[in-house]
């Protein structure tokens, strides 16, 4: 199945992210992604891509600030 990563920062709202995506029934597991050599390293959620629109619509409710990659 495709992969996208909905990156979210730090590790905190990463994890805030994983729950609030669980209570909806959205599988997900936490990566640490590479950030621009200003910023460091950042985390991320990578989901199913069939599961991205209800992740971005959770986060959009929860005030999460996120950006999306397809995983490779």
């Amino acid at each position: 199945m495709e992969q996208r990563i909905l990156t979210v920062g730090t590790i905190t709202r990463a994890i805030r992210a994983r729950k609030l995506l669980a209570a909806g029934r959205i599988p997900s597991r936490m990566v640490k992604t590479a950030g621009t050599a200003a910023s460091g390293c950042a985390y991320g959620l990578e989901v199913n891509a069939t599961d991205l629109p209800a992740a971005m619509r959770i986060l959009e409710e929860n005030d999460i600030a996120y950006e999306w990659q397809k995983n490779g």
